[in-house]
């Protein structure tokens, strides 16, 4: 549980003046908890990763999660350590503040204190503790428990290289057509993940991203660069996509099975579905040029009317480029810019990118004939233009 005494606060920089170690006096104690004798080293195009822990059996997972980036020894350019070990308690009494969620009914997930050289960042519902500084980048606790943590934050830290270099970050899913990137936009739930794994049913198509991007604009136009994260399902998406039904136990698809689709939206049961092993090696691809951004604005509840996608302009539809944008939250060192501040840059830098609305009542078949269509370097059929 996390310490008692939390204050809370907005996602805003919150700097420690009491007394307090210093973030290089908590690494050390951290450290020393148990030696980090075991390592993995990824590639994730031009970075590469070395994962330093003291579990054999954490290192051992994340090489199966990340089997596709594995790669032999070689001087990192990020280093991260993993430590599956008691939180030292000069960690775990720190003053931290709770980050209070935006979205309704949803409980704060992190707590973090700001201290001069970096951020400490505690993960209140299952006690893992991240150390954030410069050149420090290390986990502690029940780390074995918790792996997809700790893929989550060695995927922030990749972030954090792509957002340095210019990158505008996008909470989109992503997969690759004939060379050019699909960009799937929309509000949690809205389907991004789910329209693009209908697409990578075909043999074409290969996948970029989950659920994160950045945007790379350039002088002919736009990249966009996704993240080595695996989507994680809910039981709706798995029971629609034979792809996919192999992530369930027999006895999840009977139950499964026997609920209505207004039932099935809205659970919060998740499986780990890696690409390499439901659609085949070699179809995890992580930088593109952008084709089109797609936003998801239809409804499983409008039943009325079809699915409509019309072509739009980002400077009209404010809504349309709220869904794009994304904060990075506390794993993100520096400032912390209120987003609503970064929407002329970001309409500025995707102006180039054809920008398709997506709405009416939810149909995935429709969406990837409309997805394709662009693909081909057509308009979609049946499309709105914008006046």
């Amino acid at each position: 549980m996390p310490p008692s005494g939390l204050s809370t606060t907005s996602l805003r920089s919150v700097t420690v003046t009491e007394s307090v170690p210093s973030l290089a006096a908590l690494e050390r104690e951290a450290r020393g908890v148990q030696a980090a004798a075991h390592q993995l080293h990824l590639r994730f195009l031009d970075e590469l990763v070395r994962v330093d822990s003291n579990s054999s059996q954490l290192v051992a997972e994340l090489a199966d999660y990340f089997s596709e980036f594995c790669a032999p020894p070689a001087p990192p350019t990020i280093s991260v350590t993993a430590l599956d070990a008691p939180v030292p308690s000069a960690l775990a009494e720190l003053p931290y503040s709770v980050v209070v969620r935006t979205e309704p009914g949803k409980r704060a997930k992190e707590a973090f204190v700001d201290l001069d050289q970096g951020r400490v960042i505690h993960k209140v519902r299952t006690d893992m503790v991240f150390l954030c500084g410069p050149s420090t980048n290390l986990a502690i606790g029940p780390a074995v428990q918790n792996v997809n943590q700790i893929v989550n934050f060695i995927n922030t830290r990749l972030l954090d290289r792509q957002l340095d270099a210019g990158g505008l970050l996008g909470h989109c899913s992503a997969v690759l057509v004939n060379g050019r990137a699909l960009v799937f936009a929309g509000v949690p739930g809205a389907g991004k993940s789910t329209l693009a794994l209908e697409l990578m049913r075909r043999d074409d198509v290969q996948f970029l991203s989950n659920d994160r991007v950045t945007f790379h604009p350039h002088a002919s136009g736009v990249d966009v660069v996704g993240v080595p994260k695996h989507p994680r399902i809910n039981p709706g998406t798995a029971l629609a996509n034979d792809k996919l039904r192999r992530v369930m136990s027999t006895d999840d698809i009977a139950r499964f099975s026997a609920m209505s689709r207004d039932e099935l939206w809205p659970l919060e049961h998740k499986y780990d579905a890696l690409i390499d092993r439901c659609f085949g090696p070699g179809r995890f691809v992580l930088k593109a040029p952008v084709a089109a951004v797609f936003v998801l604005a239809w409804s499983h509840r409008d039943l009325a009317s079809s699915a409509r996608c019309r072509r739009i302009s980002l400077a009209e539809d404010p809504a349309a480029l709220a869904a794009i944008m994304k904060s990075p939250g506390p794993f993100r060192l520096g400032p912390m810019v209120p987003l609503a501040s970064q929407e002329p840059e970001y309409r500025t830098k995707l102006a180039p990118v054809p920008v398709y609305r997506i709405d009416g009542a939810v149909d995935f078949a429709a969406g990837c004939d409309w997805a394709l269509s662009v693909a081909r370097g057509e308009e979609p059929a049946g499309s709105e233009q914008p006046s």
